[in-house]
């Protein structure tokens, strides 16, 4: 009941409560999140694969391409090792290039035929077993301080080796057996030159830069020089 135009008690505190806004309480450890479309992950997944599948296969195409590059060296290295041994002139020098003695009794049968003796000298002297007008094949030109033991090694490996002189007195290397015209492609003369080549190519390994590997080796027509008979 009120009293006069004032309000009572009661409707104060009514009036109070609903002007008083209510204000939500913050909530503690709240956290943005950030929604990411399930294609775009789909796309960029996929754009990862891609990547990956396109660097495999530049490195797979770029190892192929080494392999190949190595291998086409390797075959031209052959081919021109190949076409070395083929292109081998036939030398007819005067006088055999050789200023030795005649050949002493000690040039067996054996050796003229071109078969190793089971007893040939570790260390071999100056030798003629040469036969005129046969060709032989001169495999080097080495220093007087490697001659023998070129001519070691070489019988060592399968090829008769034997050392004479050329006309200025420097050592040379030829091996057995000789060949007549006409008889350069047949098949033991064909065996002879790629087992020239195979002991060259262990004679310039063992001193690389020093010892040669036959590549230069020539055939030459022998003749006795007039103070060798």
């Amino acid at each position: 009941m009120r009293r006069g135009n004032r309000p009572t008690l009661y409707e104060l505190m009514s009036t109070r409560d609903e002007a008083t806004p209510s204000v939500p309480s913050p909530v503690e450890g709240s956290s943005r999140t950030v929604r990411v479309p399930v294609g775009f992950l789909l796309i960029a997944g996929a754009a990862v694969v891609v990547l990956l599948v396109g660097a495999y296969g530049l490195g797979f195409h770029r190892g192929g391409e080494s392999v190949r590059a190595i291998g086409e060296l390797d075959r031209r290295d052959a081919l021109e090792r190949q076409a070395r041994m083929n292109s081998i002139s036939e030398v007819d020098e005067p006088g055999g290039g050789t200023s030795n003695p005649p050949a002493s009794d000690a040039g067996s049968d054996s050796e003229r035929s071109g078969q190793a003796p089971n007893s040939a000298p570790i260390e071999p002297t100056v030798d003629e077993p040469r036969i005129p007008g046969l060709n032989y094949y001169i495999i080097d030109h080495p220093s007087r301080g490697k001659v023998r033991e070129l001519v070691a090694f070489c019988r060592k490996h399968g090829l008769v080796a034997h050392q004479t002189l050329t006309r200025k007195g420097s050592p040379k290397v030829f091996v057995l057996p000789g060949y007549s015209p006409g008889e350069r492609d047949q098949e033991r003369f064909i065996q002879l030159r790629e087992q020239i080549q195979r002991v060259g190519v262990l004679w310039d390994r063992q001193d690389p830069g020093q010892n040669s590997d036959f590549s230069t080796h020539y055939a030459e027509k022998y003749r006795p020089s007039p103070s060798g008979g």
